[in-house]
């Protein structure tokens, strides 16, 4: 009867699965949740075959924020390695659930000094104490699977963090080398007149050095702005996990517009810890180790037993059957060493949970001050600045007209005009990141607008400039 129980629960423990299907699926919920988007795991399936037609999909018409990140969880394989931990961490729980292989033995006693007898000893022998472990050990790996999966869903939200505070530097940057690229072009126009202007003696050759100095410098600035929107773009690429002929994607020229209400940012560090998934992976970091520190305890008197069976047949045909055991004596080893390895461990895992807890907090204050921050200088910028300037540019052309400014006067307030232009593009852009940023600090995502209130850059606003001067 001890045997048919015995042979059931190799049984049941030999047949424990080691897909890591339910683990993917608790990743993708823990995300989901979060207002992220759910992962995809190259598992080498018929359905993997249609992650190249939806990338061509994706890449065929102009991206969005969701679309990039989308590409990042289908294409990055940094990403699908991370995933790999889930199936690790699945195949160790399988581990821990099962009894460890019996040890045969076998000995032959060969006839010496005159003795004619032969005898033929065998045996089979369990280790019994792991039997009765079981339980425990896999307790502990299910805190281990649990933190495993919690680490791939806190990857996953990070990435497509990373993904989309890269797609906003690249509109940026994008929207930036637009600005210049029609202040160059109408320039050259200008520069061109100025020319014809000095050869025919109707300004000064002053006048006309200046103006073409002026174009020189903003083609130089042109073509730093352009080296720079490769860079983000190759950035944007490498996230995405693109090469070849599917980097030739296109996305809109500007940045989003402010939503019209701010979020609600009342008890925004409560929801962080609530929320983040590095650290409830470090809770269960810290309940792994303190389960296999109370394991290592429960177990350090108890000697390791080897029970089985034991058969002899000697040459004269007699046959003898009986039980086996065998003691370990605790003489030198009693696991003290292990034991304040683990209570070690165990404090710096709390230590470290703690540490996180607090650097949350932190990570959340400073993204909310951001945030509200950014907001109000991308409004002064838009309500103040920005008229301010054109209003100086308009008035500074007047004056010039009326031969009471110079070339230099006007030449400066434009120049200033750009400047403003150029810097309410990165405020816009500083306020986008710093909301990403802010949803990277609390582990979730922000619901999205629908009310934008205010357009980053009148698409007039360059060439009218340009068409000043």
């Amino acid at each position: 009867m001890k045997l048919a129980g015995l042979g059931a629960l190799a049984l049941l423990t030999g047949c424990a699965s080691t897909s890591p299907k339910a683990g993917y699926a608790a990743v993708a919920s823990l995300v989901e949740q979060r207002g992220g988007m759910a992962p995809h795991w190259d598992q080498h399936t018929p359905e993997d075959a249609e992650v190249a037609d939806r990338v061509k999909a994706l890449v065929g018409k102009p991206l969005t924020p969701e679309a990039a990140v989308e590409l990042a969880l289908l294409e990055n394989r940094g990403l699908q390695a991370v995933y790999e931990s889930v199936g690790i961490a699945q195949a160790e729980l399988v581990q821990a659930g099962l009894l460890a292989n019996p040890s045969l033995g076998a000995s032959v006693g060969i006839p010496f000094a005159g003795s004619s007898s032969t005898a033929v000893q065998g045996s089979l022998a369990e280790d019994f104490l792991r039997i009765f472990t079981i339980p425990l050990r896999k307790r502990f790996a299910e805190h281990a699977l649990r933190a495993a999966e919690l680490r791939v869903g806190s990857a996953v939200m990070q990435m497509q963090a990373d993904v989309r505070g890269q797609f906003l530097s690249f509109q940026a940057a994008q929207q930036t080398v637009e600005l210049l690229r029609t202040i160059v072009g109408a320039d050259a126009a200008s520069a061109e007149l100025a020319k014809r202007q000095s050869a025919a003696g109707n300004i000064s050759e002053l006048t006309y050095a200046t103006r073409a100095a002026l174009y020189q410098t903003e083609r130089v600035e042109l073509a730093r702005a352009e080296a720079a929107l490769l860079e983000s773009r190759e950035a944007l690429n490498r996230l995405m996990g693109l090469w070849g002929a599917d980097t030739r994607w296109q996305v809109s020229a500007t940045l989003p517009d402010l939503p019209k209400e701010e979020l609600e940012l009342g008890h925004i560090e409560s929801r962080a810890i609530a929320n983040r998934l590095d650290l409830a992976a470090a809770k269960e970091d810290a309940a792994s180790l303190a389960r296999a520190f109370s394991l290592a305890s429960g177990t350090r008197f108890i000697p390791l037993l080897d029970l089985g069976v034991s058969a002899e047949r000697d040459s004269e045909g007699n046959q003898t059957i009986g039980p086996t055991a065998q003691v370990e004596l605790p003489l030198f080893d009693q696991h003290q060493a292990e034991l304040a390895r683990l209570a070690a461990q165990f404090r710096e895992a709390r230590d470290r949970q703690l540490e996180l807890a607090v650097e949350i907090r932190s990570q959340v204050r400073t993204q909310r001050n951001r945030l509200v921050t950014a907001r109000q200088v991308v409004e002064h910028y838009r309500q103040v600045v920005l008229p301010l300037r054109e209003r100086i540019v308009q008035l500074s052309q007047e004056h010039y007209n009326g031969m009471l400014l110079g070339v230099y006067g006007l030449i400066l307030a434009k120049q200033d005009e750009i400047t403003a232009y150029r810097e309410y593009i990165d405020a816009v852009r500083d306020y986008w990141l710093a909301r990403v940023e802010l949803e990277r600090a609390t582990g979730t995502r922000f619901p999205q607008s629908t009310s934008p209130s205010t357009s980053t850059l009148p698409a007039e606003a360059p060439a009218r400039t340009a068409a000043r001067l």
